[in-house]
């Protein structure tokens, strides 16, 4: 008998990372108990083509932050960044990280300032960009 299917909730609890047809790694970023993110948000956190680093390598990592384990993933997002210093992505998501943690520690000031390093080093990078939204969000 076949289980009962999950709900949309539930379904976006279990997202982990895929390749979209760009190529662009997305993730589903889901909130521990107390994060702001909301459940099913996709994100662009794929490197550019010919950019320096495996996508693939960040897979693991970006399941991690969906499960709200920030310090597992900076360990190793840092093992990367040292591997591959010239990959700015690493450094930014080091960052983001960070100010993730910060923002679930109501600390919004050092996360705000993570966020934005995790810009200024990567411009592009989504998931900084949406989690400083709603950090200034929360503050009005």
């Amino acid at each position: 008998m076949p289980s009962p299917s999950p709900s949309p909730e539930d379904a976006g609890d279990r997202r982990i990372p895929s390749r979209a047809p760009s190529g662009d790694i997305r993730v589903a970023v889901v909130r521990p108990a107390a994060a702001v993110v909301r459940p099913g948000a996709m994100a662009r956190t794929g490197s550019a083509p010919g950019a320096a680093g495996k996508p693939d390598e960040l897979a693991p990592i970006l399941e991690q932050m969906q499960r709200g384990q920030w310090e597992a993933a900076r360990t190793a997002l840092a093992a990367l960044a040292a591997k591959a210093p010239d990959t700015p992505r690493y450094r930014a998501l080091i960052c983001y990280a960070r100010g993730r943690e910060a923002q679930l520690a109501q600390r919004v000031d050092e996360a705000r300032v993570e966020l934005q390093d995790a810009l200024q080093i990567d411009p592009e990078l989504q998931l900084a960009k949406t989690a400083l939204a709603e950090l200034f969000t929360r503050r009005k």
